[in-house]
């Protein structure tokens, strides 16, 4: 249910695309080529692999050191923001949200979260 949800949402979105906490990269391959994909992941460590495996997406990829709290991007510059499994673990979700709203006041938010495989959009 969660891989239909995610290849239904995902593949439809276009332009400045940031993604929270993407982690080893698991949704790379739900995106359409031609998307600008912005990833802000604290783990400096997978930053390598993120950008490798946007390679062979096809994925034109931006990788940033952030927290959900706190991301490093302009007010109004994203068309879309998605998060998988990462609002359940920040230390602030209301900042987190209030981050989100702050550089897509008009765009599609997609949250996958917890192990029940719900989503929202």
């Amino acid at each position: 249910r969660v891989h239909a949800a995610k290849a239904g949402l995902l593949s439809a979105l276009e332009g400045d695309v940031l993604e929270i906490g993407p982690g080893a990269g698991a949704s790379l391959g739900y995106f359409r080529q031609g998307v600008r994909w912005i990833g802000v992941e604290p783990n400096r460590f997978s930053h390598a692999y993120l950008a490798e495996t946007a390679k062979r997406c096809g994925i034109e990829a931006r990788i940033l050191s952030g927290v959900a709290e706190n991301l490093p991007v302009p007010d109004a510059s994203m068309n879309a923001v998605v998060s998988s499994l990462v609002l359940c673990s920040v230390q602030d979700p209301a900042a987190a949200l209030a981050e989100i709203r702050r550089f897509t006041p008009d765009a599609l938010v997609v949250s996958f979260h917890g192990s029940d495989g719900q989503f929202e959009a």
